[in-house]
Order: structure tokens, then sequence, then C-alpha cells
């Protein structure tokens, strides 16, 4: 099941870059830079996560969107770690793992 999940991580880092900024990318960068208690949209911790992000790896598009991509490639491992725990087969968490 890892290898489906590093299969996720490696095609979606190698199309990641090819086309723009999203306009929230945009926002998470800016209040990156303005760390604030106030934001009423997203919580306190996603400003923080995108300094922490543009601080380690800058502001290219790849390098915005490594750590969602590693966060979506863990999701993919979780969900057939899920279906085993849940009695699930091989296919089972093979199905889990790509739905």
């Amino acid at each position: 099941m890892l290898a489906v999940a590093a299969i996720k991580v490696l095609l979606t880092l190698a199309f990641s870059g090819r086309y723009g900024f999203h306009r929230d990318e945009l926002y998470y960068l800016a209040s990156g830079q303005h760390l604030s208690w106030g934001y009423v949209d997203f919580p306190p911790f996603t400003p923080l996560l995108a300094l922490a992000d543009h601080a380690l790896l800058g502001t290219s598009l790849v390098g915005l969107r490594v750590l969602p991509i590693l966060a979506g490639g863990a999701v993919v491992a979780l969900a057939s770690l899920i279906a085993r725990e849940l009695g699930g087969g091989r296919f089972a968490q093979i199905l889990a793992a790509v739905l």
C-alpha cells in the first residue's frame, strides 16, 4: 500500500508546477508573512505552516505544494492502514488507498 502512496506523491509532484499559483496559496503565503491570531477563515496553525514552508522551500510552485502533497500521501497510506485494521484483505486495502 505504500507503493500506491508513493505513486500518488510522485505523480502529484511531477505535475504540480504546471499551472500558476491559486489565490488561496497566495493568501496563505501573505498571512504567513503577517502572523496574527485574528484570522477567522482558517486556524492559526495554517499561516504558521505557510511561514515554515516559505522559510524551508522558498516561494516556488513546487516548494509551496510539497507539504500538502506529502500530507496527501500520508492520507492514502492511512486509509489503507484503516482498511487493514478493520479486517479488510489486500484488495480492500488497495481499494481504500486508490479511492
